[in-house]
Order: structure tokens, then sequence, then C-alpha cells
């Protein structure tokens, strides 16, 4: 990857680390379906009056709003409010990266190399002890629900990368503008979301969230919706459109660097040495898995 495109994917993996703080936040006064209802409503508008969508894109985009913003919000939102911490929240759900390329192996038929894989497998392991010890020793001390449900949201996460590939290239259809992207994606994902908020949470909570929420959380719903939604998923989709999902992916790797760090700075969550030997492996992983990729394509 060129040094400005490695620096914009840099960017948007810190943007989204912070946004586990800036979910905690937001979901003190917004409950989680609701919250994914406000961030992709207020991404969608005022776009789509500037952004036409062509008749040959709707089903894929539907299916990459489904599995990207719908399976992954909705999980990755109700499993913060059952108790999930945010720190170890952005590090599971990096379990993506690994789905990624393998539904990339799978389905796109998308070449593998064994040092990307040697790359994934260090990484993975240092997320899973860490998994392990930010639980106690024990997955028992982390609600098992939630916890599938970060799993789950990365396996969400993962599909709309190979989708977002798949569209680009399996479907040949002509790339769309990320911005018009992310609008379409997210007015289609906001009438599953909105069912589903009302179904679970009731018009009551929906009444008094919108009403009560305080500036901390609204500002929470704009931030998610225009940092992390229209700016850090444009900048993603056209990162994937250009190097393809098994090469873009990893660098989501980072993410749970600047989701612990920022989770131990401004919520309190402790930073201990050994999540420092962690935040390395990763390291270490990207960059095996980025070799690989290099290799591959000379």
């Amino acid at each position: 990857m060129k040094p400005l495109h490695t620096a914009l994917a840099l960017l948007t993996v810190s943007i989204w680390g912070f946004n586990f703080v800036v979910i905690r936040w937001g979901l003190a006064e917004i409950p989680p379906l609701l919250m994914g209802v406000l961030r992709f409503a207020l991404a969608a508008f005022p776009l789509l009056l500037f952004y036409r969508l062509p008749r040959t894109h709707w089903r894929a985009v539907a299916v990459y709003a489904a599995v990207q913003f719908g399976v992954q919000f909705a999980c990755l939102y109700y499993a913060m409010a059952l108790g999930m911490p945010s720190g170890l929240t952005s590090l599971v759900i990096q379990c993506q990266a690994l789905f990624t390329v393998v539904l990339a192996a799978g389905w796109l038929r998308e070449p593998v190399r064994p040092l990307q894989w040697l790359g994934l497998s260090v990484a993975l392991a240092g997320m899973i002890f860490a998994g392990w010890k930010v639980a106690g020793g024990s997955l028992i001390a982390v609600p098992v629900p939630a916890f599938l449900l970060v799993v789950l949201a990365g396996l969400g996460w993962a599909a709309g990368n190979v989708q977002l590939r798949r569209m680009n290239t399996v479907l040949k259809l002509v790339p769309l503008p990320p911005l018009a992207l992310m609008a379409w994606a997210s007015a289609a994902a906001v009438p599953p979301l909105l069912a589903l908020s009302l179904s679970v949470e009731g018009w009551q909570s929906t009444v008094h969230a919108l009403t009560a929420a305080s500036w901390r959380g609204w500002g929470a719903a704009f931030f998610q919706a225009y940092g992390n939604t229209l700016l850090g998923y444009g900048v993603w989709s056209w990162l994937i459109g250009r190097y393809g999902a098994a090469r873009v992916a990893p660098y989501s790797l980072l993410v749970p660097v600047v989701g612990m760090s920022s989770a131990a700075w401004f919520l309190g969550e402790t930073l201990d040495a050994w999540k420092l030997g962690v935040f390395a492996a990763v390291i270490v992983g990207l960059g095996v898995n980025q070799l690989g990729a290099q290799a591959l394509k000379k």
C-alpha cells in the first residue's frame, strides 16, 4: 500500500478504537438498538439527497448493509449493554480479521500465503491470551451471551468486508463513491434496526431516551454517524476496493491497541504490562501478514 493509503488505514482504525469509549458514553443514556438506529439515520441523511443508487446495486448494497451494519452493530451494542468491557470488546471483535481472510479465501478464492496465516495466528494468539487475562483467567467473569455476541459481530464485519470486495470483483459493479455507499447502506440498515429496537426496547424507552439524552448521548450518536461511519467506513470501503479484503482487513488488528488504551485513559480500565505485550503481538502479527501480502503481490 502507498504511504498515504497506509496513513488513511491507521487513521480509520484509530477512530474505530476510540469509538468503543464513545459507545460506552452513549449507552449510558441511549438503549443499544436505538443507538444503532440513530447512528445510521444520521449517517444517511442528508446525503441521500445528493447521491443516487444505481438499480443494479441495490441488492448488493442491501446485503452489505445487513451484515456490516445490521448484524455487526446490533450485536456489538447489545453485548456492551449486557456488560462487555469496552477494551475487551475492541479486542474480541478483531476475530473479524481471521474471519475475513477465511471467507475471502473460500468465497472469493483470494490466495493467502502461509506467511499471512502465521501473522494472523500470532496476532490472534495475543488476543486470545488477552481475553483470558481480562476475564480473570476464566470467561465466566464475562457474560457468556455478551462474549458470543461480540464474536458474531466480528463475523458480520468480516462478511461485510468480503461482500464489498465481491461487489468490485465478482459482480463487476461500477464502484460507488464511498459516501454514496455509506449513505445508502446506512439507510438500508435503519428499518430492520428500528423494528428490532421497537420490539425489544419498546416505544416508551425510545421516547424517553430521545427526550432525556444529554449532549453526551447525542454527541456519541453524531460521532458514530459521521466520524465512525461516513469517514471511517468510507475510507475502509475504498481501501478494500483498491487493495482487497485479505490485505486491508488485518490493519483492524490495531483497533484494540487504541481501544484498550482509550478505555484505560477515559474509563479507568486497567492497562497492565501484559496488555502491552498483547499490543506488541498484534503489531508483529500485522507486520508479518503484510510481508506475506507483499510477497503474494510480487
